[in-house]
């Protein structure tokens, strides 16, 4: 079915199986999101609410292949 929740917390929550993307709220005016893969919770970005500004980890590279589409490839390293 459709994802229609989601969780927002300082901790994963503790129904997250493998797979799980959840928000992580645990530094002030920061966003998290994270990706559980069954051991342990890898960053995909930030967001900085006070400014607006995404962050990526270093580990996370963007490719766009279409110019004309909004690029979104993700690479965990």
């Amino acid at each position: 079915g459709a994802l229609n929740t989601g969780h927002i917390g300082s901790s994963r929550p503790s129904s997250a199986a493998a797979g799980t993307i959840w928000l992580d709220s645990s530094v002030t005016n920061i966003i998290t999101m994270k990706l559980y893969d069954g051991a342990d919770d890898l960053t995909l970005f930030s967001v900085n609410t006070s400014t607006n500004a995404v962050s990526l980890p270093s580990t996370v590279t963007v490719t766009e292949s279409d110019p004309s589409a909004i690029p979104f490839a993700i690479a965990l390293g």
